[in-house]
């Protein structure tokens, strides 16, 4: 592989997927794992993509650097929606690692609102399970999450109910009874497959997975950051600035309504987020995209998908697309 500057090729050349998450904010991967993870599944390079932090981005510049791939930093957060009721995903690509301190008191601001409503989720998780000898420690979520520089978040909650939770069923009937009742999560339901699998060395992790979607994410208040102040800052820094967007199909009317929207709002770029849809379908999304809106690829994408620890469930769908 060609040398490249490793601040600007990820924009410019073939395949990088954008949105790893690092344990810094909703994964339980570092962020040189994630590296390795881009690494082995053959992409041209890599992008972590965590919530209201930049600070995994030092990590991920050394591992980069002896991967020898390049790499890119970026970070999402939510806010009200533009288009209505609900909320909208904002994004931030091609941040430069020094801009770290930059965002720093952004920020501050959005994760003091995140760690409040975790903490109120433990409470709700707690009055609902401790009868049944199931308890989450703030503190204990507090002393690891100092340790990684970070906050905790909901997903740092499900790890430990996770974790709990085998240890006290085991990997078996027991757990599957326990989480049915008590969490009202049915088993041999979508995600819940992997929990049949009695040498899923991922046991864990996959439960904590079905906990934060079928259990906790219901129950967690929503923290939105100013939009305002989230397109004035990357606009300052000159950075893409980016709106999630959960679309299964386009056509030109609402196309051009959207971009109309975005750019009114400060948008450079469209982030297409709708995790259903099959490869066919996003790749028809991205053709419809070029031909309705003349929207401007910044890179060529696919769709990661390979048998990376030993099952297909690790797949990034974003297509950052600038806005005409």
């Amino acid at each position: 592989m060609e040398k490249t500057n490793p601040e600007l090729s990820p924009i410019i050349k073939d395949i990088v997927p954008l949105h790893f998450s690092s344990l810094k904010s909703y994964s339980l991967y570092s962020p040189t794992m994630c590296a390795y993870i881009a690494y082995r599944s053959g992409a041209f390079g890599v992008g972590i993509c965590d919530y209201a932090t930049l600070s995994y981005s030092q990590e991920l510049k050394k591992a980069c650097e002896i991967l020898k791939i390049p790499y890119t930093c970026g970070y999402r957060v939510d806010g009200k929606s533009i288009f209505g009721d609900g909320k909208t995903v904002l994004y931030g690509y091609g941040i430069p690692v020094e801009a770290e301190p930059y965002y720093k008191e952004y920020f501050d601001k959005v994760n003091k609102q995140k760690q409040q409503n975790t903490i109120e989720l433990i409470d709700k998780v707690n009055n609902n399970l401790q009868g049944q000898g199931i308890t989450v420690s703030v503190k204990a979520l507090q002393k690891e999450a100092k340790k990684q520089k970070t906050i905790f978040t909901e997903k740092h909650v499900a790890k430990n109910l996770a974790e709990k939770i085998v240890d006290t069923f085991g990997k078996g009937k027991g757990l599957l009874e326990f989480i049915d009742k008590y969490m009202g999560i049915v088993s041999c339901e979508g995600e819940t497959r992997f929990l049949q699998e009695s040498e899923n060395m991922y046991f864990t992790e996959d439960l904590a997975k079905v906990i934060y979607n079928n259990y906790l994410k219901p129950m967690t208040n929503e923290t939105l950051a100013d939009l305002s102040e989230f397109i004035k800052l990357n606009e300052e820094l000159g950075v893409i600035t980016s709106c999630g967007l959960e679309i299964k199909e386009f056509n030109e009317e609402e196309l051009t309504s959207i971009v109309k929207t975005l750019r009114r709002n400060g948008f450079n770029s469209i982030t297409i987020r709708n995790k259903e849809l099959s490869e066919e379908e996003y790749l028809k999304i991205v053709e419809d995209i070029q031909v309705y809106a003349r929207v401007k690829p910044i890179q060529k994408m696919r769709i990661v998908e390979k048998n990376i620890f030993a099952d297909s469930r690790f797949r990034i769908r974003v297509l950052p697309m600038v806005l005409p």
